[in-house]
């Protein structure tokens, strides 16, 4: 088993495959029971060759936009994605102008 270390010797990834790089090889038999399932980067510690709890660990805080954040971004995705297909429909509506004239010459 591999894990990749910060300079605080928090774990910040781990792979069971042997494909991590850069990385540390260690022997799982070192790790927690619920090492997997309680991983989170930077929840646990690899200090002297021994993987531990951080007690300083705070989970990441994940701000949650309010409905109207959502509301006005939504709104600008769309009228940006109009304004991107108008601009297609006059390029093709030019196009068949041009070609139209070119068959009646």
């Amino acid at each position: 088993m591999q894990i990749e270390v910060n300079s605080h010797n928090e774990i910040i990834a781990y792979d069971e495959y042997d494909e991590l790089t850069p990385a540390i090889q260690i022997d799982p038999s070192i790790l927690p029971e619920d090492f997997s399932e309680k991983f989170m980067p930077s929840y646990y510690l690899y200090v002297d060759g021994k993987v531990t709890v951080n007690a300083t660990y705070t989970a990441p805080v994940i701000p949650i936009p309010d409905s109207d954040q959502v509301a006005a971004l939504l709104t600008l995705q769309v009228a940006q994605n109009k304004s991107d297909q108008d601009t297609v429909n006059a390029q093709l509506l030019l196009e068949m102008a041009q070609q139209t004239v070119k068959e009646t010459a």
